[in-house]
């Protein structure tokens, strides 16, 4: 058997970036020791941007859209999303969710899929403290991905 690091991919506006940042760094605390592989948009040229996501997903594990009212406003966020879903239909095992950021709508594409925050609740802007809300949403996106994919 050898071991495989999950691969993630954090879909998020620019304004969220704090808060993908902080949740991408409690997936990786979730899964100490394992490792995972993220998505770095960051090292990606422009012209490039899409393909290279593109192939990312193919290998991803998990896709998380971060949501707040700024989501839909960026046409390469949306289209995380858009190629998220079309890769899920051609490829189960990709697993995809979504964290409100702030609250906001959901839009329409990722209606169908869980939410790793009961209904009403977001990570910023809540009532509850703002670590625990990330850990909550780190346990909620790993379950089934972080662990299972050290036995593939």
């Amino acid at each position: 058997m050898s071991k495989t690091c999950p691969h993630f991919l954090l879909s998020y506006d620019a304004a969220d970036s704090s808060t993908a940042r902080d949740v991408q760094r409690q997936l990786a605390l979730l899964a100490q020791p394992q490792e995972l592989v993220f998505w770095n948009r960051k090292t990606v040229p422009t012209e490039s941007f899409r393909k290279q996501a593109a192939a990312f997903l193919e290998q991803a594990h998990l896709f998380v859209a971060v949501l707040s009212m700024n989501y839909p406003d960026t046409p390469d966020v949306f289209w995380e999303a858009t190629q998220a879903v079309a890769t899920q239909r051609a490829r189960a095992a990709l697993q995809i969710v979504h964290i409100q950021a702030r609250e906001a709508a959901i839009p329409a594409i990722l209606l169908p899929y869980p939410s790793a925050l009961p209904p009403g609740e977001t990570i910023e802007n809540q009532g509850i403290v703002r670590d625990r809300q990330l850990l909550r949403a780190g346990q909620a996106c790993s379950g089934g991905v972080i662990g299972s994919t050290a036995q593939q």
